[in-house]
């Protein structure tokens, strides 16, 4: 049972308070607020990986966000190329979880990933 590792950093503006993702990364870079996810991701089994489409993997790094405090620990579970609801559609959808001054928060993302027709695609 082989499984691998890599890591990956996601940034963007981002916005507090904002519920919608698009709203919340217009407000940020207009602020000048920018959000980071350090990850490294660990999926244990690739054949349960490749079989399952809903298996998930482990988070762990840090969330780095000034308003929050700057650098803070965390760990998660993140779903790599879960089906959409287009054909050609996947998702990763990220869980990560912190504390924030002793208070739990969680942080939840998705990036899509679209099959290029013509195209070689990495994932």
């Amino acid at each position: 049972m082989a499984g691998i590792t890599f890591s990956e950093v996601m940034r963007g503006g981002f916005a507090l308070g904002s519920f919608h993702p698009a709203i919340g990364e217009q407000a940020g870079q207009a602020a000048g607020n920018e959000l980071a996810m350090h990850a490294t991701v660990t999926i244990p089994s690739i054949d349960r990986f490749l079989d399952d489409p809903q298996h998930s993997g482990n988070l762990t790094g840090a969330m780095d966000y000034p308003a929050l405090g700057g650098r803070l620990p965390a760990a998660g579970q993140v779903r790599l190329l879960s089906p959409g609801a287009d054909s050609g559609l996947r998702h990763m959808e990220y869980r990560f979880e912190f504390l924030q001054q002793g208070q739990p928060r969680c942080f939840l993302g998705r990036k899509d990933v679209r099959d290029d027709a013509g195209e070689v695609d990495l994932w």
